[in-house]
Parts: C-alpha cells; sequence; structure tokens
C-alpha cells in the first residue's frame, strides 16, 4: 500500500506517457491500461482529505487512512404502522429493537444488503454530515487495493466508478421523456459514466475508460454516486432516479451507492426503489468528536508551527480547553449539541476557537465569527508564520458586505448554493463599484472572487470542470443573505418568506443579526398580517425564540381587535406562552379569556395563568371541574382533569386486533398531559439528577431536539423512569383511548370526516417530513392536543387482542413480548391516526416518531410500573 502511494506521488511528476508506462507496470491483473489508469487516478484523487478551515494557497491534506472518522449509520426509517403490522403477524416483537437501534459501521452497510439481498443503498444525512467523504473513503479504498471488495461486503473483483451528480449535464436530461423508457435510461447513465471516467491526462489508450468498465459485466461495478440532492430540479431528480431503477435488471452484477441530503430525497417521486436500502448518518459521538479535533488541532499547528513536540503540546492544549468549553451549560443544550455533532460546523467551532479561545452561545455568532477568521486570521497567520510580504490588506467589513449581497443573490433562486464564476463576477463588480475604494478590493469581479477562494476559503471551486464557485457551506450562504437582510431593512420581504424551507433559515438567522427594533417589529407586523400565526404556530414560535428585541405590541394589536378570530386569539395565546416575562399585560389578557366560552382560549389561558403564580395550581389530589387545567410546579407540566365515564373500545373498520368492539367503564378520573412530553420537559428531568435519567437516543439530533417537539427515541423503559420521577404513570391502552376520543364514537376524536384529520394531525401527508413541535393543531373536546398524529404514544399494557365481553378499568395482559403504542405520527399513514388504531413494539424499542404522555392518577397513590 506505502509503495503503491510514492509511485502514485511520482507518476504525478511524470510526463503523460512515462506516466502511462508506470500504471500500465502496477495495473491489477486482467485490468486494461484505460480501467488501470482510471482507477490509479481516482485513488490519487481521494486519497487525501483538505482539513477545511485553511485558505486554498495555505490548505492542509493528510492521508484519508489517517485523518478519516469512521461514520456510523443506521438502517433508515419505515413506517411504524407497517413495523407494527409484521410485528403482529408474527407474534413477537424482538427483532424491532435491534432493526431500529443497531449502529452499523459505514464499511458494513454493503454486508447489510448483500444479507438481505439489497442492490444498493442510499447514504441520507444533513447538510456537512460526511456523505461524500465516506463516498470518497469507500472509492480510494477499492481503487487503491487498500481493501478488497469482498472485505466490504461486494462481490469479488469489484471496480468502484465515482460519479459526481453535481456534474451532470441537464443535457442528458429529457424532462419530456416517458418515466417507463429504459433505453433512454440506460443510455442517460451510460453516457454520464463516460464523462465523470474520462482520464484526458492520459496515453491515447487510457483517456476513455467508459465503454470497458460497462462491458465487463463479469467483474461488475459499485457504481458511487454522489450527491443525488445536487439535481437541483426535482423532475429532474426524478428521471435520475429513474434511471438507476431502471438499469438495476440490466447490469445485474453491479451494487449502487448513492448519497443524498434527506430534502432532495424523501420528496413525492423521487425513490430509488425496493432494491434499496435506506441508511442514515448518525451524529458524531463523544469519542468521534475527539478524535476530529484533535486531528484538527493537531494538523493546524502542524502546518503553522512546523512538525514539532512544540506544535503537538500547543495542539493538546488547544484540544483540552475547547472540550472544558464545550463542557459549559450553552453547549449542552441541543441545537449546540447537533452542531458539534456534525462534521463540518464542528470544523467552524474548530476555527473560532483557535483564534479566539473562546466560543459565542449561539448560531448566528458562531457563523459571523468563523466569516471574521476566514477572512482575516488565517490570512494574517499565514504571512506572519511563513515571513511572505502581505499584499495591501483589505477591509474586513467591506469584503464581508460584498460576500452578503452575493449571498442574497444566489439565494434567490431556490437550492441555487453554486454559481458560474463569470456570472458571479458580474453581481461582484456592480457591489464593489458601491464601495470605498479605501476598502482595497477594487472593482474587479473576478479578482475579487479569486482573492475570496485564495486568501479566505470562504468561496470555493465547485461543479469540477465547469468553472462553478459557491459558499464553503451552505450555513454560511444562509448566514451572510440574513446579514445583508438585516443591514439592508428586507424584513417585509423575509416576513413573506418565512414558511419556505429554502429561505426558513435565513428569515430566523436575520434576527440574530444584529437587526433594529423597528426591522423585528415590522418582521412580526408583516408575519401577523400574512396569516402566519394562525397557519404556522410552530414557526412563528420560532422565530419568537430567534429574537433579540422581541416586539409585544404585533400581538396586542390581534388580541384588541374587534374581529379577531378565536382561532387567532388562541394563536397568539399559544405563541406567547411560556414567554410571560417578555410580555407584561399577558397575565391581565389572559384573566379576561379564562373564561371564554372557546375551550382552547380557555384552556391556554387558565394554563398560562397557573404558570406565572396567578391561579391557585390545585394539588393533584382534588377532583376539579372536568376537563379543567392544572399546571405541576414540580415538573412543568400541564395536565387536564379527564372524568370517570364509559365508551366503546374498539372499532368494527379496524385491524383484526381491533374488531372486537367492547364496552369499558372507567371508574375514576385522573389527570392527562396536555401534551406528549416535549425535550424540554425531559431536560428538566435529566438535570434533576434523577439515576434512572438517560439521555435519549437523538438528543443531538437537530431534527429531533428542539425544545418543543415531543421527546422520541425513548425506550418503553425509560417512559416509565420519567413516569415514576414526575409521580406519575403512562396511560392504559384504555384510558388513552378514552381520553383521545372525547366523547366521540367515530375514526377520529371529531368523527369519520378524513378530510379533517390535517386541522387536528400531523401525518405524513402534511408534516412535510418532520416532527413537529406540540399544541400546534387543534385539540380534542377535552383540551388534548396531539393525541392525534406527529408521535405515537407508550401505553403502559402488554400488546394482546382484546378479549370479549364488557371491561372495568383494564390493564391489559399481565406478559407479553410488545408494548402497546398509541396514535399515529407524522411520518405514518392517516389510517394510523384513529382513535382506535394500535401496535406494539419491544420495550426497549427506540424510533424516530415514538414517544410518551404523562398520567397521574390522585386515587392511586404512589405508581407502580407493571413490567
Amino acid at each position: 500500500i506505502h509503495l503503491r502511494k510514492v509511485i502514485a506521488r511520482l507518476l504525478d511528476q511524470l510526463p503523460t506517457d512515462a506516466a502511462s508506462v508506470g500504471a500500465a507496470a502496477t495495473q491489477p491483473s486482467g485490468d486494461s491500461p484505460a480501467i488501470s489508469f482510471y482507477l490509479q487516478k481516482l485513488a490519487d484523487n481521494h486519497r487525501t482529505l483538505a482539513m477545511r478551515g485553511m485558505n486554498v494557497d495555505f490548505g492542509v491534506e493528510l492521508p484519508i487512512d489517517e485523518v478519516y472518522v469512521p461514520l456510523r449509520t443506521t438502517r433508515g426509517r419505515m413506517d411504524q404502522r407497517s413495523l407494527s403490522e409484521r410485528a403482529k403477524s408474527s407474534g413477537t416483537f424482538g427483532d424491532i429493537e435491534s432493526f431500529d437501534d443497531r449502529n452499523i459501521e459505514l464499511d458494513r452497510v454493503f454486508h447489510e444488503c448483500e444479507s438481505q439481498k439489497y442492490r444498493g443503498l442510499i447514504l441520507l444525512g444533513e447538510p456537512g454530515s460526511g456523505k461524500t467523504t465516506g463516498a470518497r473513503q469507500l472509492a480510494w479504498r477499492l481503487a487503491s487495493g487498500t481493501s478488497r471488495p469482498e472485505e466490504l461486503g461486494l462481490p469479488a473483483g469489484m471496480r468502484p466508478v465515482f460519479l459526481r451528480l453535481r456534474n451532470l449535464d441537464p443535457a442528458l436530461i429529457d424532462t419530456q421523456a416517458s418515466e417507463s423508457d429504459r433505453e433512454f435510461s440506460i443510455r442517460s447513465l451510460r453516457r454520464f459514466l463516460d464523462q465523470e471516467t474520462c482520464c484526458p491526462g492520459g496515453a491515447s489508450n487510457q483517456q476513455n475508460p467508459g465503454p470497458e468498465l460497462w462491458d465487463d459485466q463479469q467483474r461488475g461495478l459499485l457504481w458511487i454516486l454522489d450527491g443525488l440532492d445536487e439535481v437541483v430540479d426535482p423532475k429532474s431528480r426524478a428521471i435520475v432516479a429513474g434511471w438507476i431503477r431502471d438499469i438495476l435488471p440490466e447490469r445485474p452484477g453491479d451494487r449502487f451507492f448513492v448519497t443524498s441530503r434527506f430534502h432532495g430525497y424523501r420528496q413525492r417521486d423521487i425513490e430509488l426503489g425496493e432494491a434499496f436500502l435506506e441508511f442514515e448518518v448518525k451524529p458524531l459521538d463523544r469519542e468521534q468528536i475527539d478524535r476530529f479535533v484533535t486531528q484538527w488541532f493537531q494538523a493546524a499547528h502542524r502546518r503553522i508551527d512546523g512538525n514539532t513536540d512544540e506544535a503537538d503540546g500547543n495542539a493538546a492544549s488547544d484540544r483540552e480547553q475547547l472540550f472544558e468549553v464545550l463542557k459549559t451549560a450553552p453547549y449542552q443544550s441541543p441545537n449546540m449539541l447537533a452542531m458539534i455533532a456534525n462534521p463540518m460546523l464542528l470544523t467552524i467551532v474548530c476555527i473560532v476557537f483557535k483564534r479566539d479561545h473562546n466560543l459565542p452561545t449561539a448560531r448566528a455568532e458562531l457563523y459571523r465569527q468563523c466569516v471574521k477568521v476566514l477572512l482575516e486570521s488565517w490570512r494574517a497567520e499565514k504571512f506572519r508564520r511563513t515571513k511572505q510580504q502581505l499584499a495591501k490588506p483589505f477591509d474586513v467589513e467591506a469584503a464581508r458586505s460584498v460576500l452578503s449581497k452575493l449571498a442574497w443573490w444566489m439565494h434567490q433562486e431556490k437550492d441555487r448554493s453554486e454559481v458560474p464564476i463569470t456570472d458571479l463576477a458580474v453581481e461582484a463588480k456592480q457591489t464593489l463599484q458601491r464601495v470605498s475604494p479605501d476598502a482595497n478590493l477594487g472593482i474587479d469581479g473576478e479578482d475579487f472572487i479569486g482573492r475570496m477562494r485564495n486568501e479566505s476559503g470562504i468561496l470555493a471551486m465547485s461543479g469540477e470542470g465547469r468553472g462553478k464557485v459557491g459558499f464553503l457551506h451552505l450555513s454560511f450562504q444562509e448566514y451572510l443573505a440574513a446579514d445583508y437582510a438585516a443591514r439592508e431593512g428586507l424584513a417585509d420581504d423575509l416576513a413573506g418568506r418565512v414558511t419556505d424551507s429554502w429561505w426558513r433559515e435565513v428569515a430566523l438567522l436575520s434576527l440574530r443579526c444584529e437587526p433594529s427594533e423597528k426591522y423585528v417589529e415590522t418582521f412580526f407586523e408583516n408575519l401577523l398580517s400574512r396569516g402566519v400565526l394562525e397557519s404556522h404556530v410552530d414557526l412563528a414560535s420560532r422565530c419568537i425564540g430567534e429574537t433579540i428585541h422581541f416586539p409585544p405590541e404585533p400581538f396586542l394589536a390581534v388580541l384588541n381587535r374587534p374581529d379577531a378570530t378565536p382561532a387567532q386569539i388562541a394563536s397568539v395565546l399559544r405563541v406567547l406562552r411560556g414567554r410571560q416575562d417578555r410580555v407584561p399585560w399577558l397575565g391581565d389578557w389572559c384573566d379576561k379569556l379564562s373564561s371564554s366560552p372557546h375551550i382552547e382560549i380557555r384552556s391556554i389561558a387558565l394554563e398560562i395563568l397557573a404558570a406565572i403564580g396567578r391561579a391557585p395550581i390545585a394539588p393533584v389530589t382534588l377532583a376539579p371541574e372536568p376537563y379543567s387545567v392544572r399546571v405541576d410546579e414540580r415538573t412543568g407540566l400541564t395536565l387536564v382533569w379527564i372524568p370517570a365515564g364509559t365508551f366503546r373500545m374498539g372499532s368494527e373498520k379496524g385491524d383484526d386486533d381491533e374488531r372486537l368492539v367492547h364496552k369499558v367503564t372507567l371508574t375514576r378520573g385522573f389527570f392527562l398531559a396536555k401534551y406528549p412530553i416535549t425535550n424540554s420537559q425531559y431536560a428538566r428531568y435529566l438535570e434533576s439528577g434523577d439515576r434512572q435519567a438517560t439521555v435519549l437516543k437523538f438528543w443531538d439530533d437537530q431534527r429531533f431536539n428542539q425544545p418543543d417537539q415531543p421527546v422520541v427515541g425513548v425506550s418503553w423503559n425509560e417512559a416509565v423512569a420519567y413516569c415514576q420521577w414526575a409521580g406519575g404513570r403512562l396511560p392504559t391502552e384504555a384510558e388513552w383511548e378514552y381520553a383521545c376520543r372525547a366523547g366521540s364514537d367515530g375514526d377520529f376524536c371529531f368523527g369519520d370526516d378524513l378530510a379533517q384529520l390535517g386541522d387536528y394531525a400531523w401525518f405524513g401527508e402534511n408534516s412535510n417530513g418532520q416532527l413537529q413541535p406540540v399544541g400546534r393543531k387543534k385539540p380534542n373536546a377535552w383540551g388534548l392536543h396531539d393525541m392525534h398524529g406527529n408521535v405515537w404514544e407508550w401505553c403502559n399494557d402488554w400488546f394482546a387482542r382484546y378479549q370479549s365481553g364488557a371491561e372495568v378499568d383494564p390493564k391489559g395482559p399481565s406478559k407479553g413480548s410488545g408494548r402497546v403504542f398509541r396514535g399515529g405520527s407524522w411520518s405514518g399513514l392517516a389510517s394510523g391516526c384513529r382513535s382506535a388504531g394500535r401496535g406494539g413494539f419491544d420495550p426497549s424499542s427506540r424510533v424516530d416518531d415514538l414517544g410518551f404522555r404523562l398520567l397521574l392518577s390522585p386515587s392511586e397513590g404512589p405508581p407502580e410500573a407493571r413490567v
């Protein structure tokens, strides 16, 4: 292996004809000169990784086998209803845990595919999670001979081809072609293979290995297709996915490895089919973060200080100091934990800490510091250490303002993160003409882009061979666009775009980019006038959470309007709940609204009054009026009193295990949490020091760890432990269905009209593929939110078919293999949200759409978990 690396380095320095001789001498047995030359180039191109944070001229590249932090993956999400059906039919729930919980190293994913007869996999992850690095490492291992294909779970003799989908020529995509035109698919993918494997630096018999690679089906190809999401147009992306599906039966010996961001794949009509497994990149764990940071600081100090003991000592010191900072409270929040668990964003943390030996406590401030580092500190450090003569320095703030304008311009087109250099140069020139000459930026657009690439690295080449450029990471483009909007007072514009996922982060960051108070007030006035408060309460809450200067006036104006609807009033109360310290008049308004005939207005008003101590918090041992609200001081939970009663449990229209409809009587009333337990409420449990409290599976994943989202990734056992700490228990299956129905005998709490479900529930058709904050949909008639959809909820019972005959206070069977879950989820079908819908999982299962809510029963005394 080491000899091969030495030869590769020497070959790069030889003339083309000599290089071809060397490549031929080292080619694997059976490979033609063209294939051998391509594999050599593939190995050379991927044998090193650039350590981000250095500019292009001063980049640090280390061997990929020394610095690559192996990725952990988990099998992709399946519809939990189908999992439950599989478990029901088999009569066992034991396999659900292993399916959902296993960590699978990236070099084991093909073993997983081969064992289950799958032809390929798609690796999904957030931006900066390491998908492309993982793909490059796989290509290098195979092309260099470091690993044999069979060691990775692939057929012996298989060759890799690395195809960057960002390089796909739009001319190859015929959006008018029929999806069933298999010949067109095969022809297009073959042309792309020829394009990406072309080696213009080789001899005449080495330049075009594509036809030989295609024709040799005996050995087969591993198609590494990087960046499906970088085929920007969704229709074109669906066509490319169709190419891959169509080629499968034509090339039975081939295997496929595709990477994509989540948003680029989990969209309608974009799927690779049943021959593919999904794997999701997991956030870095503590051990991986430690290794990453150690290697980053070591590379940085050795490059700056030389390969000396002093450099290694400085690197170790920086590492220890950074980890001390990361232990502090701001960096233990879910948002910050998610940031440092992402390789790209962790790099940002290292960059800023290297300069300041301190870190900001919010991501907008962190981006601001990182931009400053890239524009100023690394460049200055380079010239100071290497004793090179600095060119006349440019004004950093002026450069940032130009970059902000360019980011705003680039963001105007959806999913545009790279543009031709010539186009960006035109925009840069127009902006530079308005900058003072004293800034020393000149007026040449291409020169400016070159300086930003070569002296700071904040711009980087992309779209190899096509002369395109983009920001180092989409996060920088979003931050700088937000900075431009805040400085230019574009509040109206962003308030109108905030519901668009492409613009959402820009809008949120703009509220942190030191905007004027007028900007913030105008932003919320527009937000409310556009109806965002009623249609996207969760989004309005996020906007409020980002603001430095919170303006209560626009919300007060809604409450004062004589024509304000109950839905508008309830929405205002929802977003202000928990922010009483910033809204001094809120208590007085809640006094007025606490007797409202509208149940949701009255419920939230009482909840707020109880939280601020203006309404007495009655002991839970006292049975209050039906459906009244109490707030538990220790846990912070809002509880609704559910009176005793009788109902018909099950559904004659449901699955077999539901159809034994029977009468159930609950003789005792109980308090039930108004919402599923949220991340912020579970965090209070973690902070209590309870010995059973454990950090949950998705605690460091930003898709699932926002404060007002339901806690997920929690096993039945962990849910029981929380309930014991809170002085309660999980509801029985009968208690849960009784509370969900709220007096209804229909499929849902509102009856049988499926068209109304979207008003009450988050499920697969309206959740945008995301877990949602609690309390953003209508409550049922008893004031309980999210009983339908958002997350399945654990119940106390073992899963079994119903017994015949009426029951009184049923508690389910005394043993079993799966615990009941109820209610449907953000990722599931509408049918799963039915009041009678039910399923079961192994008690140790942890999945991304399964949570729980608490029941307090005053008449039972201390709770006992029936294990």
